[in-house]
């Protein structure tokens, strides 16, 4: 844990405080070079862009980098941003907590990657679990609102765990709906009829959860702005009858 805080603030470094702010590109662990006391220090600046003062993006005409890092918006559009240093960060993160490689070709077929069909299974599963819990068995009911993909931490082994109840509404005894004079959330997750009359209930989380499980399967997320028009939105998309995916 404490190479990866190390590691993070190096980016955070990069990213907010160096100017102009630097996209490191290439976060892997084999560069992330370790002095006395396992001190981490990030090597290898040669794939590094400089943004303007304020910016945070670039748009490579080339991808580079190395295969099971790279960010799936840069890797399709070329795409660099911040965030695809964090998502490289994740994958890092990964690999510290589970002593895999991001790739290894030697695994068995399914295994190769570092989040199997097996795990994000086990994920959605103990996820749903934590639902039914706050939905049946807490007293009074909980109707958890936030339910998403950055809000379900990953622990050892993979095990999620539920986090941000800041927008959870507590039901009376029995009752397990609500009226907000307020729709709040974020975009790509709401359910419709919580999001057209304000009616929240916990359909609105399954609702929720059937957008995170699809997201687990399709590797894509919720909204994304940068994809072609009518594949914006995730639910739009899959319910295209024309739209086919091989798990």
């Amino acid at each position: 844990m404490k190479i990866a805080a190390c590691a993070a603030r190096g980016l955070e470094f990069l990213h907010d405080k160096a100017n102009p702010p630097v996209i490191y590109r290439y976060f892997k662990s084999s560069n992330i070079l370790l002095g006395e006391g396992f001190q981490p220090k990030l090597s290898d600046f040669g794939l590094a862009k400089l943004g303007s003062t304020g910016v945070k993006s670039h748009v490579s005409p080339r991808v580079m980098g190395t295969y099971g890092y790279g960010a799936p918006k840069y890797a399709m559009i070329g795409q660099l941003t911040v965030e695809s240093d964090v998502y490289n960060f994740g994958v890092v993160f990964l690999e510290l907590i589970t002593g895999r490689k991001a790739i290894n070709s030697t695994a068995p077929q399914g295994q190769q990657n570092l989040i199997t069909w097996n795990t994000r299974m086990k994920i959605a599963a103990c996820a749903a679990r934590g639902l039914e819990f706050l939905h049946d068995k807490a007293n009074p009911p909980v109707i958890y609102r936030y339910f998403k993909s950055s809000n379900i931490l990953l622990g050892e082994g993979f095990q999620p765990k539920l986090s941000d109840f800041g927008l959870a509404k507590l039901g009376s005894t029995g009752v397990k709906s609500h009226v907000s004079p307020r729709v709040m959330g974020t975009y790509g997750y709401g359910a419709p009829k919580y999001a057209m009359i304000g009616q929240l209930t916990v359909e609105s989380d399954v609702y929720n959860f059937g957008v995170v499980f699809l997201e687990l399967i399709t590797g894509r997320k919720a909204i994304n702005s940068t994809a072609p028009q009518g594949q914006q939105n995730l639910i739009t998309w899959v319910t295209n009858p024309f739209v086919f995916f091989i798990p």
